[in-house]
């Protein structure tokens, strides 16, 4: 957002490219940076493309990765469940928008919740999250589903194709996706209100290890919005984008 971008997205670039790696050690660090190209389902927005700083960590307790950072209540070599507090993945500023200027600023959230992962070299790589908004901006719920399978192309190269799948209950996709009254009455821009909804979609991502501590990595992610979303006056098309970019080093 344009008060404070590096605000939301420090540390949490993962999350758009969701089963980027498989952890074979309790203690990991690397750092480095990313760009982000987005392309919304909201209608004659700028979306901000930007840089953005990239984190992952984890030790015997602790991690950063795209849920956020968090505490690990439970993990062995395949599950691991945890608490995480993160940054939601939905914003939109009307500063972006010549069509609704006088409508309220929709801020990414601060989130916590629960987090479990499930990774096997034959099965592939699961995650879900259920969270719910700790900054009072919507109150809302979230839930999201994901399943990547890693393909080793070369001891270098790694592919990693995925599905996801997102819940958003009424309050989270309403102060997303719609348009109270009182913004009604000073824009002239219909009242909209949404049920809960569901966006859904796929990736492709990819990791280049150069050498034992450097590495580049890319990704795609497309996905669909259901009727809920796309029926807003704020929405013009039933689906969004996202490419990202970046390299890191790992310090150990």
């Amino acid at each position: 957002m344009n008060e404070n971008p590096m605000k939301y997205t420090a540390l949490f670039a993962a999350s758009l490219l969701p089963f980027m790696t498989c952890a074979d050690t309790k203690e990991s660090l690397s750092i480095g940076a990313g760009f982000v190209l987005q392309n919304s389902a909201y209608a004659d927005y700028d979306d901000d493309n930007r840089v953005i700083p990239l984190v992952k960590f984890e030790n015997e307790h602790f991690f950063v990765d795209k849920d956020g950072a968090g505490y690990k209540l439970f993990e062995n070599q395949q599950h691991r469940v945890g608490i995480a507090i993160g940054v939601g993945k939905e914003e939109w500023d009307p500063k972006n928008t010549n069509r609704f200027r006088t409508l309220d600023t929709r801020h990414r959230s601060i989130d916590a919740g629960v987090s479990y992962r499930f990774q096997d070299r034959i099965y592939g790589q699961f995650s879900a999250k259920l969270s719910t908004d700790i900054s009072d901006d919507h109150n809302g719920i979230r839930a999201d589903l994901g399943y990547g399978y890693p393909y080793p192309v070369t001891p270098e190269l790694m592919l990693i194709p995925n599905i996801h799948l997102s819940y958003m209950d009424s309050d989270y996709a309403n102060y997303y996706y719609g348009v109270s009254e009182e913004e009604s009455a000073r824009s002239g821009v219909s009242a909209y209100d949404t049920g809960s909804a569901l966006k859904y979609g796929v990736g492709l991502a990819a990791a280049y290890r150069i050498t034992e501590e450097w590495s580049v990595s890319a990704g795609a992610n497309y996905s669909w919005l259901d009727s809920e979303l796309e029926d807003s006056p704020l929405v013009d098309d039933d689906a969004e984008s996202s490419v990202f970019m970046g390299v890191s080093y790992k310090f150990w």
